[in-house]
């Protein structure tokens, strides 16, 4: 038995009923023979909670829309994705909001606050391994700019002021989103393309 391969899916077990790494099946036989299978029911819901409570209490807009039990069944599912276990995004928080873009069954509006927040972490770092379709330029060392095209055009403001997402009206209008992080400060703006 491999001691990293155990280990990998004790880790995996803890956070996963459904995902497997690969390879292990002997480490996944043993930790099944040796586990409480209740307490691993128990301790995975609360590693799942303790996520989701991380993610929700750092993401800039999207907890504003989206209430605590939306937020852990995104996370549940991002739990049992490939996209949690081999990300390849600058930080969790962006990881996580990629999954929800790209494989979760939200609106397109609802999807599009989702991405903000993840571009908002991920240029936060001042990395360019960006996941989105993105263009990435650099003014100086100490500033990163990031723009995406979106077919929907929207009030930013609105982000910070409304209570609701059926608040903000969505137009189906091509727009530059773009997020510039000079010393560590994050700016947005949002700006209809000709």
């Amino acid at each position: 038995m491999d001691a990293k391969k155990l280990q990998k899916a004790y880790v995996s077990m803890l956070y996963s009923d459904n995902y497997r790494i690969t390879d292990a099946e002997t480490e996944y036989q043993y930790l099944a023979r040796t586990m409480d299978s209740e307490r691993l029911i128990v301790e995975r819901a609360a590693r799942q909670r303790n996520l989701r409570t991380v993610l929700y209490s750092d993401m800039h807009f999207s907890p504003r829309f989206f209430s605590k039990e939306q937020f852990l069944a995104l996370v549940i599912a991002y739990c049992e994705s490939d996209s949690f276990w081999n990300w390849s995004s600058r930080t969790l928080i962006e990881s996580f909001c990629s999954f929800v873009v790209e494989q979760s069954n939200l609106t397109e509006e609802e999807k599009t606050i989702f991405l903000i927040d993840g571009i908002y972490s991920g240029i936060s770092t001042s990395s360019e391994n960006s996941p989105w379709k993105s263009n990435i330029s650099h003014v100086h060392e100490n500033s990163i700019t990031e723009e995406i095209i979106l077919d929907r055009y929207f009030s930013l403001s609105l982000l910070n002021k409304a209570d609701h997402l059926s608040a903000i009206a969505f137009e189906n209008k091509t727009a530059c989103l773009r997020l510039h992080n000079e010393n560590g400060k994050v700016a947005i703006s949002l700006k209809e393309t000709a």
